[in-house]
């Protein structure tokens, strides 16, 4: 069969990779790594060591600030 002759040259025969080639191929594995460390998929993401819900509390109350009109239209 066409097939199995063809998977017999294909475990045989040394798979010669072009050097651009593997480049690229390292440069997409580096690219995934690097994204999936900032992404947290091996853990915390490193922006978000040292953050804490228990800050939300702590923090200006939203509502009670105002601007006045007069500095809005100033700029």
């Amino acid at each position: 069969m066409a097939w199995q002759s063809w998977l017999k040259r294909l475990t045989t025969q040394a798979v010669k990779l072009h050097p651009m080639k593997a480049f690229c191929i390292l440069l997409l594995a580096v690219n995934v790594l690097v994204f999936g460390l900032g992404d947290g998929w091996f853990g915390h993401p490193r922006t978000e060591i040292g953050r804490s819900p228990a800050m939300l509390s702590s923090q200006l109350n939203a509502q009670a600030l105002t601007v006045s009109p007069g500095q809005l239209q100033a700029r």
